[in-house]
């Protein structure tokens, strides 16, 4: 590790560029048949791509904490939300069944006027299996995505699709 760190609010993604691009400038040097433990300590001490590397994924893990938060008070406000909505209706009943009885077709205030309207007749479903073919609206296609990769993993041919390389991931493990 070398002995100056690098100060945490200055490190970003682009300090991982920079100490990269130093890292493959000694990688180059080694030559490519190097010993992988060799170029592991070269790297860890002649640059500060690791801490540069941990600095941001400590980021990433408060953001992750910030979100799941995030998902917490969202939640917790749609709960709210849909309380108020239904304390709304309520209160909308309530005008509504008092100007009914009391046979008032509008209420004019500061905040606005009432009236009471007539709406339309509306659909019941008693029973969706009992209603003919002719009213349900057909459905798109959904591609089985993983069947295809299965498939293809299988040696299958199919054609408009085929299998890609691959490629890497970035597995973090925490204790």
């Amino acid at each position: 590790m070398p002995d100056q760190s690098i100060p945490r609010a200055s490190v970003t993604v682009r300090a991982i560029g920079f100490e990269l691009n130093e890292a493959m400038k000694l990688r180059q040097m080694l030559g490519e048949d190097a010993d992988p433990k060799l170029l592991l300590d070269t790297i860890e001490g002649e640059t500060n791509l690791a801490e540069a590397c941990v600095f941001v994924l400590e980021q990433t893990n408060e953001d992750e904490i910030l979100i799941e938060g995030l998902k917490a008070k969202i939640d917790e406000l749609q709960v709210r939300k849909g309380r108020m909505e239904k304390s709304v209706e309520s209160r909308r009943g309530i005008i509504l069944m008092a100007m009914d009885k009391a046979g008032l077709q509008t209420i004019k205030s500061p905040l606005g006027t009432m009236s009471v309207r007539p709406t339309q007749p509306k659909a019941n479903i008693t029973d969706e299996a009992l209603i003919p073919a002719k009213f349900w609206k057909p459905s798109d296609p959904k591609l089985d995505r993983a069947a295809v990769a299965e498939a293809l993993k299988a040696g299958e041919a199919v054609p408009g699709a085929a299998l890609s390389n691959g490629g890497v991931s970035l597995s973090i493990r925490v204790k």
